[in-house]
């Protein structure tokens, strides 16, 4: 045999091998061979998923025919399935999973193991928040109590000012005209007017102090007016003194109300709606975690929660932008719970937009 000849053969025998070896590959994947085996893991988990969900149909009682019960137990005892065997598992499992709706294999595992991983991630946001919105309305209602407060000492000292003056003005000029010696008050009723304005004039001087760390201006001076007790014993020259000084406390008083007044109104309308509007997502999002776990339906889902916080922010921050938001039953409502309300129910929001839309879309008549 020669070189060539022996050449020939041994490309004829690998030739040979190569086709033997793809009908052999070929022949494995015909699908009368392939099809029914149950190592496919797809169809393992779903067969196992589906035995999960009959078990949980009859802790609940929810009726199953035999139709749907059989052909998914029997098929994970075999190995191997024919045609018709899958074909029967795969129209029970779609029945079973109708019949079972919202619940899934994958609901049942995340309310067994992943329910106390979300309460505690609820918790970890709920209670920074809860702080927050503790501090920032203490302080906002605490600055608010003292200028209200302040402000009806003012009215009250400005009428007994007048009444002071109006009834001994005369004498007090007169006083002043001659250079006379003061005089002691020995009239009762304008004794006690007179310590009841001094007295105003004191609680109204200390709660200014008290609203000035609340009013967040270290430029602001503080107040020096001076003696404020009444000498003993109480004189004429004294109304003339308590009223200049009323003059005084009250320019102070009205600059920290008015620089209040600022602080309160950026607080309340722009920084804690969209606060308490989050505060109304966790809520509801609260409401339906429990409302789920009781059903068995609870899915977790981070984009969904964060979208909704999102959505509460927004709407939070832009209720105020309405001066005539209304729930349509003569309800009125502040700011901080229309804001809760929108971040508890997104939807008051989207109504209240679209009907802004369709009106300013609407054709003009006449």
């Amino acid at each position: 045999m020669t070189t060539a000849d022996s050449s020939a053969q041994r490309e004829q025998s690998t030739d040979d091998a190569t086709i033997k070896l793809a009908v052999g590959n070929s022949q494995s994947l015909l699908p009368s061979q392939a099809g029914g085996d149950l190592h496919d893991v797809d169809l393992r988990k779903l067969l196992k998923d589906s035995r999960k969900l009959v078990l949980y149909a009859a802790e609940v009682g929810i009726p199953l025919e035999d139709a749907v019960v059989q052909p998914i137990l029997t098929a994970l005892k075999k190995d191997k399935l024919t045609d018709a065997e899958e074909f029967a598992a795969l129209k029970a499992v779609t029945t079973l999973a109708t019949k079972v709706k919202p619940v899934t294999a994958e609901t049942l595992a995340f309310c067994e193991h992943a329910a106390d991983i979300t309460v505690r991630s609820y918790l970890r946001f709920t209670l920074p928040l809860l702080i927050v919105l503790i501090l920032v309305s203490s302080v906002s209602f605490i600055a608010a109590s003292l200028s209200k407060s302040i402000g009806e000492d003012i009215a009250a000292a400005n009428q007994l000012a007048i009444r002071l003056n109006a009834d001994n003005g005369k004498q007090l000029a007169t006083m002043i005209e001659n250079d006379a010696a003061d005089t002691v008050i020995s009239d009762l009723p304008t004794l006690t007017t007179l310590v009841t304005f001094a007295a105003t004039i004191r609680r109204m001087e200390v709660q200014a102090e008290q609203l000035h760390p609340f009013v967040l201006d270290p430029l602001l001076p503080r107040n020096a007016p001076g003696l404020l007790e009444l000498r003993v014993p109480a004189t004429i020259f004294q109304i003339k003194e308590k009223t200049e000084q009323l003059q005084d406390v009250r320019a102070y008083a009205e600059r920290l109300r008015t620089r209040e007044s600022v602080l309160n109104g950026m607080i309340t309308n722009c920084i804690l709606p969209s606060f308490y509007a989050v505060l109304g997502a966790l809520v509801y999002l609260l409401k339906t975690f429990s409302e789920q776990i009781q059903a068995r339906s609870y899915r977790p889902s981070k984009n969904r929660d964060w979208a909704r916080f999102t959505i509460a922010a927004i709407g939070g921050g832009v209720v105020g932008l309405f001066s005539n938001f209304s729930l349509g039953t003569g309800t009125s409502l502040s700011v901080l719970a229309i804001a809760f309300l929108i971040g508890y129910a997104t939807e008051v929001l989207f109504s209240v937009l679209d009907a802004f839309t369709k009106k300013a879309n609407s054709p003009a008549v006449g």
